[in-house]
């Protein structure tokens, strides 16, 4: 019974600093997606134009 509930505490307040941390987290990783896709796209366009490489 005392390991189940040290497991449900730690659990409670894993899940409580999930709760807080996701909205940040995925306002962090909104804004870096919006930068690593504007990358990612120059990154195609570079490896399109490159005679070498295989159409994608």
């Amino acid at each position: 019974i005392h390991s189940v509930e040290i497991f449900f505490q730690t659990y409670v307040r894993a899940t409580r600093v999930k709760i807080v941390l996701h909205p940040l987290l995925a306002l962090l990783l909104y804004s870096n997606g919006i930068m690593a896709s504007e990358r990612i796209e120059k990154d195609i366009t570079k490896v399109r134009s490159h005679p070498n490489m295989i159409r994608l």
